[in-house]
Formats: structure tokens, sequence, C-alpha cells
């Protein structure tokens, strides 16, 4: 189980490996322990087209060991990597709320590997991480 919960970061920066937070950054401390999920909830004024990056990463101790992690990127169209798990981005279902304040709540279950995003209060991704759908081999390792 994670014990620090990670990290939410927008940033500008190109590329989210040498990113450095330019606003809404937050450091997530986990009160307590949920044994079958946890919740991140963050709120992006971000449009497509901005060049902007939401990156929430996960860590599993108080070293920073890195977990996994979801990225969303606005480039001409909104998309999202699932990090340790997908090498690529993926573009959000044409039913993405269209608002310009988007409220993300991203939530990870311990016990069915599921990683579920809804935007808005919509569900807009859902997907049991498994050797079929995560397309790198050690994804286990993270997750």
């Amino acid at each position: 189980a994670f014990v620090l919960l990670g990290m939410v970061c927008i940033t500008t920066q190109k590329t989210l490996q040498q990113a450095r937070c330019d606003r809404a950054v937050k450091i997530l401390k986990r009160g307590s322990c949920n044994p079958d999920s946890e919740t991140i909830t963050v709120t992006t004024d971000s449009v497509a087209g901005s060049g902007e990056y939401v990156s929430v990463r996960f860590y599993y101790d108080k070293d920073s060991e890195w977990a996994g992690g979801v990225y969303i990127r606005f480039t001409t169209q909104i998309e999202y990597q699932i990090r340790w798990c997908s090498t690529g981005w993926t573009p959000f279902p044409a039913s993405l709320p269209t608002e310009t304040q988007k409220t993300w709540t991203i939530t990870y279950s311990y016990t069915d590997k599921t990683v579920v995003l809804h935007c808005n209060g919509v569900q807009v991704v859902n997907v049991v991480l498994s050797d079929s759908t995560c397309t790198r081999s050690n994804w286990s390792n993270y997750w």
C-alpha cells in the first residue's frame, strides 16, 4: 500500500520528466490507511491547446519511491496517460465535460487494480490494470 499519496503538479513544461511545478503544487500526505482504495481530487482551469500538464504521482514511502501515477495533458486534444502502465497518450472520450474549470477525481483501487477518472462528476476513464491493458511489461512493479 502507498504511504504517501503523492504530488499534484500543473506545469507548462514540454516533458514531465524535467517538469517543475509552475502552479497548484500540493504534497498530499495520507493520514490513515484505506485498505481498498485512494482518491485524489484536483481542479484545473487549463484548456485544450494550452500545453499544460497535470501530473499526479503516487509514492510507496517517505523516501519517495515512485509507485505509479496519472498524467493529463492539454494539447490540441485533452489526453491522459497511466504512468508505468502505458507508454503512450490516450485521448479522453467525446463525453469529457466542456466547462473550462474541471474537477478531476482520480481513484485507484488496490483490491481490483483499477484506475478510475471522473471529470466534473462524469466517469471518463475506467481501466483495470493487467497484462492485457498495460503496454509496459513491468507495470505490476509500480502498481
